[in-house]
Order: structure tokens, then sequence, then C-alpha cells
């Protein structure tokens, strides 16, 4: 019984970490301000993925050039396809530094 408590108690937190961080679109939107299916996706692939490891940066804190650099190294250590990779990739050049607003 102890053990089971002991195992609950992390997948609960886990469940409710996911919960919060899940479909919530807290990110920059498309204009008309409603986010694109594909903001989203590499908004959410950033949440999940990069925050797995360390706590998420600011995608206006970048150029879009170094976010790319920073992808290049860091998608394999987040085990990115190149689907995922080029998703992040577009969520973070179109929030990036000096990239046009809406």
């Amino acid at each position: 019984m102890k053990t089971i408590r002991f195992l609950a108690v992390p997948a609960l937190v886990g469940l409710a970490v996911a919960c919060a961080t899940g479909s919530s679109s807290h990110g920059p939107t498309a204009p008309g301000g409603t986010a694109s299916s594909s903001d989203d996706d590499g908004a959410r692939l950033y949440r999940t993925r990069c925050a797995s490891c360390h706590r998420l940066h600011d995608p206006h804190e970048r150029s879009a050039d170094d976010w790319r650099r920073v992808l290049e190294r860091m998608a394999p250590r987040g085990h990115l396809d190149a689907s995922e990779h080029e998703a992040v990739l577009a969520y973070l050049s179109a929030n990036a530094k000096g990239a046009p607003g809406p």
C-alpha cells in the first residue's frame, strides 16, 4: 500500500504539471488574435521538450540566427525529429528579437 502511494504522488504531480503547460497558449498569436497551428505546435514543443531539462528563455532574448544555432546544438539532445525541429525553429524565429510584430 505504501508503494502505491509513493508512486501515485509523483504521477499526480507530473499530471498536474502537464495539464498546466499543455494546451494554454500564453505565447504570441498570429495576426487577427488567434495562434496559428504551426506556432502552437512549435510553442508546445518548446515548452515540453526544452523545459524538461532547463528553464525556458523568452524567444525575444535572441535573434532568429541565434536561435538557429542554439537549435542545431540542442535539437538532438531534445530528441526532436526534423519536423519538430522546424516547428520549434519557426516559433522561435517568428518571436525572436528583431522579428516583425503582428
